[in-house]
């Protein structure tokens, strides 16, 4: 007999769903069953239900703040990025969706341009390099999909 709610098991040996199944809660179900006839006779094999997973979840980043000092007049890749380079992973088991990274906004505004982030690998470029005096810091906005 299963010992979860999700199931029932008939007499003619047949699994029931009573309610959709979670893959994020349980990713499988082993069952020992038992056949018995009236004589007393019984025989006892095991059965496993996989529940495959689906594309249910968000991506999210590893860390809500990444900061990184940008030298004056230097463009080209972001390599010091604190507490480690930009990353996000799929939260769903075995999906393999593709994560794209966009930068949404900078500020100061004017700089937008400035930066760049490869959509495949999150790694933020100084495209045009700036003048310290002219902006001493920025705030860049990235989204996954």
């Amino acid at each position: 007999t299963p010992v979860t709610p999700d199931f029932s098991l008939s007499n003619s040996g047949a699994f029931t769903l009573i309610r959709p199944l979670n893959y994020n809660v349980v990713p499988k179900y082993n069952f020992i069953v038992t056949a018995t006839d009236n004589g007393g006779n019984n025989d006892t094999t095991s059965v496993e239900i996989v529940v495959q997973d689906f594309d249910n979840l968000n991506p999210f980043f590893s860390h809500s703040l990444y900061q990184a000092v940008v030298p004056e007049n230097q463009d080209g890749d972001l390599s010091e990025i604190r507490p480690e380079p930009i990353k996000a992973q799929d939260g769903d088991t075995g999906i393999n969706m593709t994560i794209t990274y966009s930068i949404t906004s900078v500020s100061p505004s004017d700089y937008q341009a400035n930066f760049n982030i490869d959509a495949d690998t999150g790694v933020l470029t100084v495209v045009t390099s700036f003048d310290r005096e002219e902006m001493d810091s920025s705030e860049i906005s990235v989204n996954i999909k």
